[in-house]
């Protein structure tokens, strides 16, 4: 993967540079950007396998192969801003990115301000059992193995009080009880993904969802449009898939 520009941004409430969108003007977004030949991402890099900073110091993932595969479609270099979670949105209404590619979930309430793309994963809770079995009907009654405190402990108590919780200390011992003793469990998509297909699991149907999608600035709507119709061809591509491949591995 091609190394790529890796910046910090502070954001200082009244210093954020702003979009500049004069009433009944001509929106020049996509131009600016074309100009300046960078393609800013923000994405909170703390958040394995979709961004992580590396021992070198450089940002590795999921988003960022896709942010690549993105820049590069559109003629443009990468520049990644680290920014916390918390201040994504800001930086991308104050102009400080272009894009945010973040695992990112959608939320209809800022689609007045943020233009969403198609989910390109889906997260959230799932079954996961052993391979070539079923999932647990209805009506069953038994062990169900999960992280201890987890947004599935808190699930299965409320939604499937009939069955025995059996908790664990990680997502991680949840797999490795089920490779050894067989029987249901409910984790992450993102934690089975990596780790079923070498532990003879598969995974089952979801519980929860947690669509993740690409956000760009409504305001901006050339920048967007040319962001999301160069995305959707990303998406559709064998690069695509590859990179999901090498971050998720092959049960997802």
């Amino acid at each position: 993967m091609r190394r790529v520009a890796f910046v910090t941004l502070a954001l200082l409430g009244a210093s954020l540079l702003y979009y500049v969108f004069v009433a009944g003007g001509e929106d020049d977004s996509w131009d600016r950007v074309r100009e300046r030949g960078r393609l800013r991402v923000g994405m909170d890099a703390s958040f394995p396998p979709f961004e992580v900073v590396d021992a070198e110091g450089q940002v590795q993932g999921l988003d960022v192969d896709l942010a690549d595969a993105l820049a590069r479609r559109l003629g443009l270099q990468l520049e990644i801003a680290n920014i916390a979670f918390d201040g994504l949105h800001d930086a991308l209404a104050g102009g400080e990115v272009d894009v945010l590619i973040s695992a990112l979930p959608y939320e209809a309430q800022r689609t007045q301000d943020v233009r969403y793309s198609t989910p390109y994963f889906v997260d959230g809770l799932v079954w996961v059992h052993a391979a070539g079995t079923g999932e647990p009907d209805a009506g069953y009654s038994g062990p169900v193995v999960v992280e201890a405190g987890s947004e599935a402990a808190m699930l299965a108590r409320d939604r499937l009080p009939q069955v025995t919780t059996v908790e664990v200390m990680s997502e991680g011992e949840v797999l490795a009880r089920l490779a050894e003793t067989g029987g249901y469990g409910i984790v992450t998509r993102v934690s089975a993904c990596a780790l079923v297909a070498d532990q003879g699991l598969a995974i089952g149907q979801h519980l929860t969802e947690a669509p993740y999608a690409v956000a760009a600035n409504a305001r901006a709507s050339r920048l967007a449009d040319e962001i999301m119709s160069t995305l959707a061809e990303v998406l559709e591509s064998d690069e695509w898939m590859a990179i999901r491949r090498r971050w998720l591995g092959e049960a997802c």
